[in-house]
């Protein structure tokens, strides 16, 4: 509909036009008519023509000396509306629709402000509207409790003056509190509720307590989306959440028998090397670096089912990065392992300064490459055995080879292990700074590939990649942070509460395998000629003074689960 400006003189004669025409009268049509089905209908024409022209000629009353631009002419195709004849004045401007009165934010009166209004309308016959203009009330809702407060004086009840925002109520506020803490266990114990399942215990909770519900609720035999919604809204300690996969092992290894055996260990380490400090203190651990990214959330169109985002392929290409890091904050120089036969200076390119590199054809650790590791260790840190450090780590195989616990032994390097599985919690470098680094990586690895269109990422890209996001995540505050969470420096053996150990009470369990004498010296380990998983601890306390090697290694059937505490 198009739509143009209007002459204001074209405007002003019409209204003219429209006042000196004459209406006919009554008796002059009542005349014109010898039927009188022809005059009643006529009668009806005309009283309706005769309504039409008052109603043009109460708005157009109004006269325009000058043209005004926001009057304007609608069209509907070639047909001129009544509003280019001057019959009807134009809306200057179109004001917008109110907001909804839901959308008024309610305040709750106090009970004795709105008792004292009503005693003041009932007893000292003020107004209502007087009565409510000095408490600072609505009137209206001043007007509904005066009545009630009558009705209820006739019937002699009592009379709250406040609302009853219970009577539909399922549970009380001690139920839902019970309810709400139940949740939160089942949760910290890894066997958190789905909203399906929150439903359908409400339901039992309160049918087994024989509580007043909707009849919905028996029939879907769960409770109802409001219900729950509304659940949500008075509880707010409570959300949805998307829990982390945790397998069984990690749930379970994480208990307190287990944490305290290796904070006890740990403390005996510095018991022993009183004049270490927070640079002395270190943690390694490796992590996978593939060539296939996790691409980062992208904006995109509302409403579209799925978006996509380019990566190098389905399947990525394995480089391990092993990382070292201090409680002072500092971070020694990565080490990064290439699935090739063997290492090419090129495929540093781009890593950070004093990059180590050696090659696998998994790419993966093994004892030959984690000695080769060691080594690096000791370029950089320049430890001995007059100035001996700390190295935290898991208990992987390859960390407690015969090779890597000699060369450990020659040149200072404490080595204290982790109990199996707990790693996620007790490890600095996963705690605070791996995250990070995958965070970043994942982002330098989206910018490369926007800016590379149609090419691939391959290995000899990865540390240019990986030397972008270590600058970002290696930062003093994440690896500091790193030790103080987990408690190893400053050492603090509360900084787990038991709530962190609701996990593992299932399972939980003695530990059977700690010897009695917790004073134990050193611990050396004799291969057998037998090809057997088992390794024969003995314990010799004869040697407490000298410098030998300190492991302890209960009897399992399982090599990888061998717990190595220290090595000096």
């Amino acid at each position: 509909m198009a739509q143009d400006t209007v002459d204001a003189a074209v405007f002003a004669d019409s209204v003219n036009k429209a006042k000196v025409k004459k209406v006919p009268s009554i008796e002059t049509l009542n005349s014109e008519m010898p039927t009188k089905e022809l005059r009643k209908d006529r009668g009806k024409r005309v009283f309706k023509s005769l309504l039409n022209k008052l109603r043009c000629k109460k708005y157009a009353s109004a006269t325009i000396s000058k043209p005004d631009p926001t009057y304007r002419v609608a069209y509907l195709g070639n047909v001129v509306t009544g509003w280019a004849k001057g019959k009807y004045l134009p809306v200057a401007s179109i004001n917008m629709p109110r907001k909804n009165k839901s959308d008024k934010k309610l305040t709750k009166v106090d009970s004795i402000i709105m008792e004292n209004a009503v005693k003041s309308v009932i007893n000292d016959g003020s107004s209502i509207r007087g009565a409510a203009k000095a408490a600072g009330i609505c009137h209206q809702t001043l007007k509904r409790y005066v009545l009630k407060y009558r009705n209820a004086s006739l019937e002699e009840q009592p009379v709250k003056f406040a609302p009853n925002y219970q009577v539909r109520k399922v549970f009380s506020t001690e139920l839902e509190l019970l309810l709400k803490e139940y949740l939160i266990k089942a949760c910290k114990l890894h066997h958190g509720l789905t909203r399906k399942d929150v439903k359908k215990l409400a339901y039992q909770l309160a049918l087994k307590n024989e509580l007043k519900f909707p009849a919905s609720w028996e029939k879907h035999n769960e409770a109802g989306e409001d219900w729950l919604k509304g659940f949500r809204n008075r509880q707010r300690d409570i959300s949805i959440r998307k829990p982390e996969g945790t397998s069984l092992s990690r749930a379970t290894a994480f208990n307190e028998t287990n944490v305290n055996e290796f904070f006890n260990n740990l403390s005996n380490v510095y018991q022993r090397f009183p004049g270490l400090e927070a640079s002395d203190i270190y943690n390694l651990d490796e992590t996978a670096l593939t060539t296939v990214h996790n691409p980062p959330k992208v904006l995109g169109a509302r409403g579209q089912k799925q978006i996509g985002q380019v990566t190098s392929g389905e399947r990525g290409v394995l480089v391990t990065a092993c990382c070292i890091i201090n409680a002072a904050g500092q971070a020694v120089p990565p080490y990064l392992i290439f699935p090739r036969v063997y290492l090419k200076p090129h495929m540093l390119t781009g890593a950070p300064n004093g990059t180590g590199g050696n090659a696998n054809k998994s790419g993966w650790v093994n004892g030959e490459i984690f000695v080769d590791i060691l080594k690096h260790f000791v370029k950089f840190v320049k430890c001995s055995k007059e100035k001996p450090v700390i190295l935290i780590m898991d208990n992987h195989e390859s960390h407690i080879t015969i090779d890597s616990l000699e060369f450990s032994k020659d040149n200072g390097i404490v080595l204290v292990t982790l109990p199996p599985h707990t790693s996620g919690k007790l490890q600095p470098l996963d705690k605070t700074v791996y995250k990070s680094l995958k965070t970043n990586y994942n982002v330098a690895c989206n910018e490369w590939m926007i800016s590379h269109p149609g090419r691939p990422i391959t290995i000899y890209d990865i540390a240019a990649l990986f030397g972008t996001a270590y600058v970002k995540a290696f930062t003093i505050e994440n690896i500091m942070n790193g030790f103080k969470s987990t408690g190893i420096w400053p050492m603090n053996r509360s900084i787990f509460t038991a709530d962190d150990f609701l996990a593992s009470y299932v399972t939980d369990r003695e530990n059977e395998n700690i010897p009695e004498k917790q004073n134990i010296s050193s611990v050396d380990i004799e291969p057998t000629e037998e090809k057997s998983t088992e390794t024969r601890m003995i314990v010799d306390e004869a040697e407490a003074g000298s410098s030998t090697s300190v492991i302890i290694a209960p009897k399992t059937p399982q090599k990888e689960e061998i717990k190595v505490l220290f090595y000096t």
